[in-house]
């Protein structure tokens, strides 16, 4: 995937507060936060071997941080939402012993990322030849040279299902699927402005540029 939860805090922080699928919680308790760590006193799933890593979010007393590294099983490294993960972590606010929960956004990003994907005519990192129909013609995603580029297509697409999912049983007009409407736009609009950079020949160099949509011709 080219975004993470991370991503996804940046645009809707409360997201991850007020939308809690219990199939998509990772672990819940009560945490403190000093600085950049969180410290659960009570959980119900440890953190370690329970797939946290980079990118995921953790959720207490209704502030959203980012997770950098478990350091053991009752112990995360977290900061403050920052631009990218490349930036100096951020320590938050001190929290004394609050409930938390770690929810992800994985399995929807995992299915617009899929949909990018066949909108640029690439193939899954992984995938292999002739995994699925024209792929043996497809390049692979870990081809793209610019995926940063693609963060926030899939934040918005998203988003989108998210909120459509939330909104699925209530009136057209509530704000969960006024919200579920605007991110369908930004996906559009954004779908429209990005250009894959694709490199052909494994050099490392962008040998074409690619538009979401295009067409592919096959000779069969």
């Amino acid at each position: 995937m080219f975004a993470l939860d991370r991503d996804i805090a940046q645009v809707e922080p409360n997201v991850f507060r007020d939308l809690v699928w219990l199939g998509q919680l990772i672990s819940r308790g009560t945490a403190s936060v000093n600085d950049t760590l969180l410290e659960a006193s009570a959980q119900e799933i440890t953190f370690a071997n329970n797939s946290i890593e980079l990118g995921h979010v953790v959720t207490i007393n209704g502030v959203s941080l980012e997770i950098v590294e478990v350091l053991s099983s009752s112990i995360l490294q977290v900061t403050r939402l920052r631009e990218s993960t490349d930036v100096s972590l951020r320590p938050t606010i001190d929290i004394a012993s609050s409930p938390f929960h770690i929810m992800t956004f994985r399995p929807q990003l995992e299915w617009v990322h899929r949909q990018v994907l066949a909108m640029l005519g690439l193939a899954a990192a992984g995938a292999g030849a002739g995994a699925g129909a024209g792929d043996a013609v497809r390049v692979s995603e870990t081809r793209v040279k610019n995926p940063w580029d693609f963060v926030r297509v899939e934040v918005y697409g998203t988003l989108h299902h998210i909120y459509s999912a939330a909104g699925s049983a209530l009136q057209f007009d509530h704000p969960m699927n006024q919200r579920a409407a605007m991110y369908r736009q930004l996906f559009r609009d954004e779908r429209l402005r990005i250009v894959a950079q694709i490199d052909l020949d494994g050099d490392g160099q962008p040998d074409v540029l690619r538009r979401m949509n295009m067409g592919q011709l096959v000779r069969l």
